[in-house]
């Protein structure tokens, strides 16, 4: 996979330094990108409506937003200067999320790049609606992150290599390509994560004996095999292969904080409709368990 080419950067404020920016500035580095930088504006008016007039309002609406684009022409224009190809967007819509999902159908970016949601558990990207849906509902794949910069740390690829639906061998491949490029552009290394589970049968099932201990070893010796081919047609080095036992939530979850991992890169096919309010996929359960920047990977639409 090659490096993004057009980026999406979701940025708020009036600050010195965006976080988002910074990062897709890291991309810059090694790549002809174009930067597109979008902020939604949205104040309420409804409130004036017993002293402004229709054309009052619709002035401060069109104020609000000259005053956000003057901003970000701004800084547009800072990064044209250094030689960095951007331009500048303004929506004004009371939810983030529209907005957000339809300059991504416009856009179409290779790469969303946005600062995990501030509030009081803004450790984990699952605590905002926004964040959330973005993980969901974009075509495109999405890099939730805290920091503006990449650290020395890990960068941990969560991959399935039983999967024998073309969309998730298909997810399989971006997952480790782009894991590819981030540990060059990073000079990170990378750990490939597999899990699985053993399951227990009912103590009211009058059974012969199983020996979990045969079962638990020739299935991590599977998922190790099947991996190592994976890792050989992707040219990655094989050492850093680990499968561990128990949930992908759980068992992801306890090995990105033991190895300390900056970032976590997996697939999600996410759901839509009704049934996306109440039954999460599982992308979804691992990310809840989260602390680290994520990068969510969707199927390629065709």
């Amino acid at each position: 996979m090659l490096a993004p080419k057009q980026i999406l950067v979701l940025i708020s404020g009036n600050e010195k330094k965006h976080e988002a920016l910074e990062r897709a500035l890291e991309f810059a580095a090694i790549e002809d990108v174009h930067l597109h930088i979008f902020s939604v504006v949205y104040e309420s008016i409804s409130a004036l409506e017993v002293i402004f007039n229709n054309d009052d309002r619709e002035k401060t609406k069109q104020d609000f937003i000259a005053d956000r684009y003057i901003y970000l022409d701004t800084v547009a224009n800072d990064l044209e200067e250094k030689g960095i190809k951007c331009s500048a967007r303004v929506e004004w819509n009371h939810s983030l999320h529209d907005a957000i999902e339809a300059v991504i159908e416009e856009l179409k970016p290779d790469l969303v790049i946005k600062r995990i949601g501030t509030g009081k558990n803004n450790f984990n990207p699952f605590t905002t609606p926004v964040d959330r849906n973005l993980i969901r509902y974009s075509p495109a794949p999405v890099l939730l992150i805290k920091s503006d910069s990449w650290k020395t740390r890990p960068i941990t690829l969560a991959i399935d290599p039983i999967a024998f639906d073309e969309t998730h061998i298909e997810l399989n491949n971006s997952i480790l390509e782009y894991g590819k490029m981030l540990s060059q552009l990073t000079n990170n290394k990378l750990n490939i994560v597999s899990s699985f589970t053993i399951p227990s049968p009912s103590s009211t099932l009058d059974l012969p004996p199983v020996d979990y201990d045969l079962i638990r070893k020739n299935n991590k010796s599977s998922i190790e095999t099947k991996l190592q081919a994976l890792l050989k047609q992707h040219q990655l080095p094989l050492e850093n292969i680990h499968v561990v036992e128990g949930s992908p939530n759980r068992a992801l979850s306890d090995f990105i904080v033991k190895s300390g991992s900056q970032l976590l890169i997996l697939g999600s096919v996410g759901r839509t409709g009704i049934s996306a309010m109440f039954i999460g996929n599982t992308a979804e359960q691992i990310l809840s368990e989260m602390s680290c920047e994520i990068l969510a990977i969707k199927p390629v639409q065709k």
